[in-house]
């Protein structure tokens, strides 16, 4: 059974991700998940098991038949798109390439194919190699870049991130462990990424784009420490016998027997050897009313209650001690146990003040926007999100009616993807939320998103600047109603996302019945628009109606959630009120 490094970076996260992940075995893992035997915490992505990944899904039919015939990609993880980081990878890879050839002469193993690699090696015209293929053993490995150093070699790592992880030098500790096994002797090891400073100026810098000698990795983006990439795989080297790794996942990926996986996927811990609990796949059990629901709590410290100290239900008496101390943790139970609560009494004072900034014209905005790790438009960075479409619906009056749309405007804008959508956008933007109805509330949901795209705008276009800055400065968190769950319902599942509380409060709201339906799909399709790999034509007749159609579904389900919230806080002042003319009338 060949082992490839995507085997072994998840390996040394849980030994279970080295079958679960594998794509041989999807099949059989999506059957295991289907037939409810377990419950899993991780995404089955479309990542082969080789340094090279299966690119069918960013190809444009793919995307055309998904819109076309209202297809879906079944994931979990709302912010997880594969086409996206498919794509980044590859560009960022090209582009790499072109940073070596413009000094170097190079060989590209992957487009010349060659029966005896070691002859190309052994000729020194060449001083760069891409892609270049080793095996040893069972143990396969591809180079993005090996590059001569006298007579020792430099091993170069491509990513399209713009800081380096840990995770990163386990990619390269296998590499070098594959190639030093193979007679190659390593003088140094970097990681090449992109520099979050760079900003695209008519054409690409190459040699500004890339930090092309990264040696350090950091436990986290913008930490104080950072760590050698080289001393760090050294200590790799002493501190793990990399054969005795190898030949466990090997096992792991022979496994075929499905009890033997079931005992694999179920077992307690990620490494036996480390007794680390396990938050990755666990035997199935119904999820809701759960400690998985706690909010904010640390998957670790979940796991370690579930198997340690035997807790799983809300429900459960003997959790009380752990969350006692932990407001919203201690409403979740009680939530549980003693039935729905909606508004949090004693809180209902800050929730009147919620309501009270909600002033008429009141302006509910999404935005949405691409990102790509080579930026296409100048003035950009790296993975800078820019807007190319807006929804926003008007409430004119109090009584507006989503019903009937009584009181209620909407206005959009979508870019054609031919040029940067930027400036058009501002134009739209700050006359649709300024100049047609006056200045109002904006409103958005988790508004740290929208005023960043704000504050990129009016860095941009100087000439908005001060209407910008308005609608940026007069916008409030529709999310803020629930935040310390002053409203909280059960089927929250201990999150503030719109993609839980709008279904709480309103079953039948979906968008199941869009072509495009998730947030990454729209800019997957807008992305594929800009690089011209959906024609003008195309764009017109198969996404455009489905891309507005998707913005004004989020921006209607925000007026929806704030016609519920609004009601149930009128309702409970009415009910105040009440009372207290009884109590009143009594006395």
């Amino acid at each position: 059974m060949k082992i490839f490094k995507e085997d072994y970076k998840h390996f040394r996260i849980c030994q279970k991700l080295v079958w679960f992940l594998n794509e041989k075995h999807y099949q059989l893992a999506n059957k295991l998940i289907a037939e409810k035997k377990i419950l899993n915490f991780v995404e089955l992505t479309n990542t082969k098991t080789s340094s090279k990944v299966d690119q069918s899904v960013t190809k444009i039919s793919d995307l055309e038949d998904l819109v076309i015939n209202n297809q879906s990609f079944e994931q979990e993880d709302d912010d997880f798109y594969p086409g996206e980081t498919i794509a980044d990878g590859l560009e960022t890879g090209r582009y790499a390439q072109k940073y070596f050839q413009q000094h170097y002469q190079t060989f590209n193993f992957e487009t010349n194919p060659v029966i005896d690699q070691d002859i190309i090696f052994q000729d020194q015209k060449y001083q760069v190699f891409f892609e270049p293929r080793f095996q040893y053993q069972d143990c396969v490995t591809k180079c993005d870049i090996l590059k001569r150093n006298g007579s020792s070699w430099d091993l170069i790592e491509v990513k399209a991130v713009t800081w380096v992880k840990e995770e990163h030098m386990w990619d390269l500790l296998y590499q070098y462990d594959i190639l030093t096994k193979c007679g190659f002797k390593i003088a140094n090891v970097y990681i090449m990424y992109l520099n979050n400073n760079y900003l695209l100026q008519e054409k690409i810098d190459l040699m500004s784009l890339f930090i092309a000698n990264g040696s350090t990795w950091q436990k986290s983006n913008g930490a104080k420490k950072s760590f050698s990439l080289y001393d760090s795989i050294q200590s790799e080297l002493i501190d793990h016998n990399l054969t005795q790794e190898y030949q466990k996942i090997s096992q792991i990926l022979s496994i075929n027997d499905i009890d033997e996986v079931y005992q694999l996927l179920t077992n307690k811990y990620c490494h036996e050897n480390q007794k680390q609990f396990c938050w990755h796949i666990l035997p199935y059990f119904d999820a809701f009313n759960t400690i998985f629901q706690l909010y904010r709590l640390r998957k670790v410290k979940k796991a370690l209650w579930y198997y340690q100290e035997d807790l799983l239900s809300l429900k459960d008496q003997r959790l009380l001690p752990f969350i006692i101390n932990n407001k919203l943790h201690y409403r979740q139970y009680q939530i549980a146990n003693f039935g729905e609560q909606v508004i949090d009494l004693s809180t209902f004072n800050l929730l009147k003040s919620e309501l009270k900034k909600y002033q008429y014209p009141i302006y509910m905005y999404d935005f949405e926007t691409m990102k790509s790790a080579i930026p296409k438009f100048n003035n950009t960075k790296p993975y800078q999100q820019i807007a190319f479409q807006y929804s926003v619906h008007v409430l004119l009056t109090p009584d507006f009616d989503f019903t009937t749309n009584a009181n209620i405007k909407h206005y959009q804008f979508l870019a054609d993807g031919s040029y940067d959508p930027r400036k058009e956008l501002v134009q739209h933007l700050t006359n649709d939320l300024i100049k047609i109805h006056g200045l109002g509330t904006y409103v958005a949901y988790n508004k740290s998103f929208e005023k960043s795209v704000l504050k990129s705008l009016m860095f941009n276009f100087k000439a908005s600047y001060h209407d910008l800055q308005t609608i940026s400065e007069r916008t409030i968190d529709l999310q803020d109603f629930f935040k310390d769950f002053k409203i909280y319902k059960s089927t929250f599942a201990g999150s503030l996302s719109i993609k839980k509380t709008l279904p709480a409060f309103d079953a039948n709201f979906s968008y199941q019945d869009l072509a495009i339906h998730r947030g990454d799909m729209a800019s997957e399709v807008f992305r594929r628009r800009v690089e011209n790999n959906i024609s003008l034509t195309n764009w017109k007749a198969n996404f455009y109606q489905n891309m507005l159609d998707y913005c004004a579904r989020d921006t209607l389900g925000m007026v929806i959630l704030f016609w519920h919230i609004k009601n149930l806080i009128e309702i409970q002042i009415k009910q105040q009120r009440k009372e207290s003319s009884l109590e009143t009338a009594s006395w």
